[in-house]
């Protein structure tokens, strides 16, 4: 029983960890960066790239390692682990996959896509970006869901409500 427990605090940690930088991470990279970019994914292509990708690689692989609470097929049709899969596996492809170099409103950005020396797997390629987008838009439904029908799920949640009542 206190193994569960021991298990059940640490995905709680893992749950906070992941709000802390999902919360920070603008904050950093605006506050690194002293600039707005058109999009975050746009802080790809400056010198704050260091910590965009890897908070969004923590992302990713905190997702996919998070097991959540156990399937109930009489209650639930998605498990915890199936949308953080979902969320792991999409933010990865946002990493691997960068947005498209222009239309940052950058023009440090926009000399740099001009040069054509994109750094790590940089483009101008339109698919690559629907790639970026989709990906991304994935991984914020996931991170939507979970919030909310699964982050507020609990072992008596049922309980809870009707003592809140």
């Amino acid at each position: 029983m206190a193994a569960n427990k021991e298990i059940k605090n640490s995905y709680l940690s893992i749950r906070k960890l992941i709000g802390t930088l999902g919360f920070l991470l603008p904050f950093i990279l605006v506050a690194f960066e002293n600039d707005f970019l058109a999009s975050i994914s746009h802080y790809y292509y400056t010198k704050s790239a260091v910590f965009f990708i890897a908070i969004l690689f923590a992302f990713g692989i905190l997702l996919i390692s998070y097991k959540g609470y156990d399937f109930d097929p009489g209650t639930e049709k998605i498990s915890d682990n199936f949308i953080t899969h979902i969320g792991g596996f999409a933010i990865l492809l946002v990493v691997l996959i960068p947005t498209n170099c222009g239309g940052s409103n950058s023009s440090l950005i926009n000399q740099l896509c001009e040069s054509g020396k994109y750094p790590l797997y940089g483009h101008m390629d339109n698919w690559k970006s629907v790639i970026h987008l989709v990906s991304a838009g994935a991984f914020l439904f996931s991170m939507g869901w979970m919030s909310l029908f699964k982050f507020t799920k609990g072992p008596k949640t049922k309980e809870r409500m009707k003592t809140n009542l």
